[in-house]
């Protein structure tokens, strides 16, 4: 691929990188808990891509004639087209490595994708109950008494034994 174009993919993985990395910021579990297993998929992404796919790519792709058509002669006119030659031997199992570890980067990224997707999911859920709360004119409900820690039975117990 050309320099820019190169460049352009590096700054995209840096940029999605960092955007996963700054989430961490919030600090609230649920986040770590998301953030963390997006960022170690999408640090093995980073580490297959690395070390298997671009040794791969600049060992056995990047001098190949293409496309891999052999000359042939005027054609009479209703002759069939030229097929083209099968393809390399040599290149078939390079050419499955790089299928299976773009399978696994594919894989990382969509389990990334699903971790983001639950912790919206979860996020939405917190903000539904909050609303819940509030249209009920500020009355706490018996779940939400139940959350607390003022409510909870080892602490009444306390409160008691004080008294």
């Amino acid at each position: 691929m050309p320099a820019p174009v190169a460049y352009f993919y590096m700054a995209i993985v840096t940029l999605g990188g960092a955007t996963l990395f700054w989430s961490f910021s919030d600090g609230r579990a649920g986040n770590l808990m998301f953030d963390g297993g997006s960022a170690f998929l999408y640090g093995t992404t980073v580490v297959v891509y690395l070390y298997s796919v671009l040794p791969n790519f600049f060992a056995n792709f990047t001098s190949l004639p293409l496309p891999f058509t052999s000359p042939t002669p005027e054609l009479p006119a209703n002759s069939h087209p030229p097929s083209f030659p099968p393809f390399p031997q040599s290149l078939r199992a390079p050419t499955l490595d790089l299928a299976s570890s773009h399978l696994i980067c594919s894989v990382a990224l969509t389990g990334v994708l699903a971790l983001q997707a639950g912790r919206w999911w979860a996020e939405q859920a917190d903000i539904d109950e909050d609303d819940e709360d509030e249209m009920l004119g500020g009355e706490e409900t018996e779940d939400a008494k139940l959350r607390t820690r003022e409510s909870s039975p080892a602490f009444v117990d306390a409160d008691k034994k004080q008294k």
